[in-house]
């Protein structure tokens, strides 16, 4: 077992499951409109399935199951973590509008560049290798749709 894969690995289902509950918090924002609500339902659905497919990576790597390479250093996800906290904070207001959540949306997924991680882990398991390009597809769609909310464009 390698303890400094299966780190980073969990921190990456952290990270992927506070994207999943910050995006369910403005589902049910009272005040978005029903489609809003919907669009941040589905994305954090989207971020809960990526933390499950991070867990069956990690469980790979505990287990043994499969060859999975990490080219992630600890560091540049403690900077990550940090930053995202910092957005966080922003998040938690209660007055919150439709836009400023789009905003929020847009710089995790385009300053903090989530997309990045998951190409930086790699297995020649095909089961795994699929799933994460499930990951990595699904980020760069969020990637482009929350910029562009973000702007206005719909």
């Amino acid at each position: 077992m390698d303890n400094h894969k299966e780190q980073i690995i969990t921190n990456l289902i952290r990270i992927e499951d506070v994207l999943a509950r910050l995006y369910t918090r403005f589902s049910k924002k009272s005040d978005f409109t029903a489609p809003v609500k919907k669009f941040w339902a589905t994305i954090a659905g989207e971020e809960k399935l990526h933390s499950n497919i991070m867990d069956k990576v990690c469980q790979a790597v505990r287990e043994e199951k499969a060859t999975v390479s990490v080219d992630l250093r600890i560091e540049r996800l403690k900077e990550f973590i940090s930053k995202l906290n910092e957005i966080l904070k922003k998040a938690s207001s209660e007055n919150l509008s439709e836009a400023e959540a789009y905003s929020i949306g847009a710089k995790i997924e385009v300053e903090l560049d989530e997309e990045s991680f998951t190409g930086l882990i790699h297995t020649t398991d095909e089961k795994l290798d699929k799933l994460l390009k499930l990951i990595k597809n699904d980020t760069k769609k969020h990637r482009v749709m929350l910029v562009n909310y973000s702007r206005g464009i719909r």
